[in-house]
């Protein structure tokens, strides 16, 4: 597949992380089945990332449109492209560790989990440890088998992942809204070192007529 044609298909498959085959597709009993027994809206964000359907995401804005047909592949690559300037701001781009606005909050996920689980048993804990990168470790999360770990544990592995969720769908918007006003150059000086993104204080530095609140 030439550039051209990656750029048109939104960068990759929406479904990156639809790990469940179809072979066990209703055995397991993961984060997003309707019987876990967590919060409604920890399911609704497993499935949504699941789905590639994270709020604010810009492949989400163009993605059954008329007009994407028509446009060029420069005009198409622009409209996709994360401010970040890392990649084309897919589900695959925002949390597999490329996106520097979202990096921090996987970072919190991460350790959120890593503590939930630390006292589990190690059947429990055995797909999680054995993830060895921020993609893989997402994947482990959305594909935990959750019987057999204890009700406390998936509770903060539960609202560690919806946190998440809720984090980098406001970092989308706050980003793509700010982009329609700034260069994209100015935007990447927003994208963090080491220690994380720094929006917040960013935005607030902006000239007073054109300051923009965060999502």
């Amino acid at each position: 597949m030439d550039y051209a044609d990656i750029v048109k298909r939104f960068g990759t498959s929406s479904t990156i992380f639809m790990t469940t085959s179809e072979a066990r597709r209703g055995m397991e009993r993961a984060l997003s089945h309707t019987r876990t027994r967590v919060s409604t809206s920890a399911k609704v964000a497993a499935r949504k990332i699941r789905g590639g359907r994270l709020r604010g995401m810009r492949v989400l804005a163009h993605m059954n449109t008329a007009r994407w047909g028509s446009m060029s592949t420069a005009d198409r690559e622009e409209a996709i492209q994360c401010p970040c300037q890392c990649g084309i701001q897919n589900v695959e781009h925002v949390l597999t560790g490329e996106c520097d606005y979202v990096l921090v909050y996987i970072d919190e996920m991460i350790d959120s989990v890593d503590y939930a689980l630390c006292s589990e048993t190690e059947a429990a804990q055995s797909k999680w440890m054995a993830a060895r990168n921020v993609e893989e470790k997402v994947v482990a999360v959305i594909g935990m088998e959750t019987r057999g770990v204890s009700p406390d544990a998936l509770s903060e592995v539960a609202s560690a992942l919806k946190l998440l969720v809720r984090r980098a769908e406001t970092a989308l918007r706050t980003v793509n809204k700010a982009g329609e006003s700034w260069p994209m150059d100015s935007l990447a000086v927003w994208a963090p070192g080491s220690d994380g993104p720094q929006m917040e204080l960013q935005i607030d530095m902006v000239p007073e007529d054109q300051q923009m609140v965060a999502a």
